[in-house]
C-alpha cells in the first residue's frame, strides 16, 4: 500500500509542522511513498525528505 504525506503552507504553521517532522526523524519513521507540500509546507517536507532535522526551526529563529 502506498501512503502520502500532505503538508499545507501558512507561515507559522510551518514551525509546528517542523516539530512533527523532527519527531518522525528522531524515531526513524519514513513510512511515506510520496509527499505533497504547498508553500512553507513544501520547505518542511523537503527538509524531512533530506533528513535535515531542526533546519526549519533554526531558519525561523534566525530570521532577521
Amino acid at each position: 500500500m502506498k501512503t502520502a504525506l500532505i503538508d499545507v503552507g501558512g507561515g507559522m504553521k510551518a514551525v509546528y509542522g517542523a516539530g512533527i517532522y523532527d519527531f518522525l526523524l528522531d524515531n526513524n519513521l519514513y513510512p511515506f511513498s510520496f509527499g505533497i507540500g504547498v508553500s512553507a509546507g513544501a520547505v518542511d517536507l523537503a527538509t524531512y525528505i533530506a533528513r535535515q532535522r531542526g533546519w526549519v526551526l533554526r531558519f525561523y529563529k534566525n530570521l532577521p
